[in-house]
């Protein structure tokens, strides 16, 4: 998918857009895998430690970290881009049809900086 000409018109005119439908909930599943091993062992060393009362691994990932830090914040420390290099991660920042849409701005020279921070 490409951007259409009122996507780039919207984009030179308010710095941004937005396109719908891009990805599907296939291309996430890496990521969410991914993040879901490493939330478990993290969880595990603040229970483990007495600064997490439940490793609350019933939860579904979409509430899991939520309930997490409603005990504690300890666990965002590590995962900020700069400490957690994750392979999926990775391949998801330059997944193709995302780099497709950002090539349309940009053009071909595009970089990741890990200065930026995932949320």
């Amino acid at each position: 998918m490409r951007l259409s000409k009122p996507h780039l018109e919207h984009f030179n005119r308010e710095g941004y857009v937005v396109v719908e439908r891009v990805l599907s909930d296939l291309d996430f599943v890496p990521l969410i895998r991914e993040y879901e091993t490493f939330i478990d062992i993290h969880a595990k060393g603040l229970h483990d430690r007495g600064a997490l009362s439940d490793l609350y691994a019933t939860e579904p990932f979409e509430r899991r970290l939520a309930r997490i830090t409603e005990e504690t914040t300890d666990i965002y420390a590590t995962m900020d881009i700069m400490m957690f290099r994750g392979e999926a991660l990775f391949a998801f920042l330059k997944h193709p049809k995302l780099m497709t849409l950002i090539e349309g701005i940009l053009g071909p020279e595009i970089i990741c900086s890990p200065i930026q921070h995932l949320r």
